[in-house]
């Protein structure tokens, strides 16, 4: 890579870190070019240097999210007690919020939509792939719990306990989290 190369890679990535911790920090709303380059500490003119447009910015800011909670949900699946990890993972409110911000906008936005529903399809086939070790292991098929009620459910819950406390609405997320955790330890392996 030469040096002109790699600070045109430096800037990219300056300018999605930057959009990424506008986003997190003041919301989608706040994701201009004028304050992704002031964030970053480069000229605006940059970012449309780099994207075509705002929508191809946040196109490709969602690409890397949606690799690295792949990447996350992965890890945690792998690990010593991958329910709790995964839980964690699904729990974690700085990424669950910027998640929602990204929901909103793909009403809007066909590609966005499109990304989300190709991330959306890989993330919950690995989730269903491993509820069913779940099940399979803890006994549990004598339920009416399928892999996929279980993704699912495991989702919700971790959606609303991430993101509700965020506008106020704490009302059964305590006892909410205490039958969670009650599932989490009694079926990790």
């Amino acid at each position: 890579m030469t040096k002109s190369t790699e600070g045109s890679s430096n800037s990219k990535t300056a300018l999605l870190e930057a959009a990424k911790a506008v986003m997190e920090e003041e919301g989608y709303a706040a994701v201009t070019s004028r304050r992704i380059a002031t964030k970053a500490g480069l000229k605006a003119q940059l970012v449309h240097y780099y994207f075509a447009s705002m929508d191809d910015l946040l196109l490709e800011l969602f690409r890397g999210l949606a690799k690295e909670m792949i990447e996350l949900q992965g890890r945690a699946i792998q690990a010593d007690r991958p329910l709790r990890e995964l839980w964690n993972v699904l729990t974690d409110r700085r990424r669950r919020i910027v998640l929602e911000q990204f929901l909103i906008m793909s009403a809007y936005n066909p590609a966005l939509q499109e990304e989300m529903g190709r991330f959306g399809q890989i993330f919950r086939d690995e989730q269903i792939h491993f509820m069913a070790v779940l099940v399979r292991e803890n006994g549990l098929h004598q339920l009416p719990w399928t892999p996929e009620f279980l993704a699912i459910v495991f989702n919700a819950l971790a959606r609303a306990i991430a993101v509700e406390p965020s506008y106020g609405l704490k009302l059964g997320n305590s006892e909410a989290l205490e039958v969670v955790n009650y599932y989490l330890d009694l079926l990790d392996r």
